[in-house]
C-alpha cells in the first residue's frame, strides 16, 4: 500500500504548469470529505479510496474536469484547517481554468 503521508503532487495542463506544490496532509484532509454517491465512490474520490489512478501512473490525466471540479467543490470547508481551505480554493480555480480553456490536467506524485 502506498503511503499518503508528506507526498508532493503536482497539477499540470499540456499547454503549461498552473500549480505546483507540497501537500504534506492537507490532500488526505480533503480527499477524506468527498463522499460516495448512491453507486459508491467516483472520480477522484474512487481514485483516492481504491488506490489507482496517480498512484499506479504518474502523470495521471483527471478524467473527467467537471466531476472532480463538482467533488472539490461539495466538500465541507468548516471541517478543514485553513491551510487546507487555501489549497482547497487553487484546486478549484485550476480546475475552473482548465475546463475554461480545455486544458488537460494531469497529478503527478513526485
Amino acid at each position: 500500500m502506498v503511503s499518503r503521508e508528506n507526498q508532493r503532487f503536482s497539477l499540470s495542463t499540456k499547454k503549461e504548469m498552473i500549480l505546483k506544490f507540497s501537500l504534506y496532509g492537507y490532500f488526505d484532509q480533503i480527499m477524506r470529505l468527498m463522499l460516495p454517491n448512491e453507486q459508491g465512490w467516483t472520480g477522484l474520490a474512487y481514485c483516492y479510496n481504491m488506490y489507482t489512478g496517480w498512484y499506479e501512473d504518474s502523470p495521471w490525466v483527471i478524467e473527467d474536469l467537471q466531476i472532480a471540479l463538482k467533488q472539490f467543490e461539495s466538500i465541507d470547508r468548516t471541517k478543514l484547517c485553513d491551510e487546507a481551505i487555501e489549497i482547497l480554493m487553487l484546486l478549484c480555480n485550476m480546475l475552473k481554468e482548465a475546463i475554461l480553456n480545455n486544458y488537460e490536467v494531469s497529478i503527478a506524485r513526485e
